[in-house]
């Protein structure tokens, strides 16, 4: 449970994001991430 809660924050703030840009503002937002950081990925 301790390593679960996190993982709900971040999906609430994810959501919210999606929310607050809509679904093409968060693909881009994401794809901008992706090439900032491709280690990452």
């Amino acid at each position: 449970m301790r390593i679960f809660q996190p993982i709900m924050l971040v999906c609430a703030v994810a959501m919210s994001f999606v929310g607050a840009l809509g679904l093409p503002g968060c693909a881009r937002a994401i794809g901008e991430c992706l090439r900032d950081r491709p280690e990452a990925a």
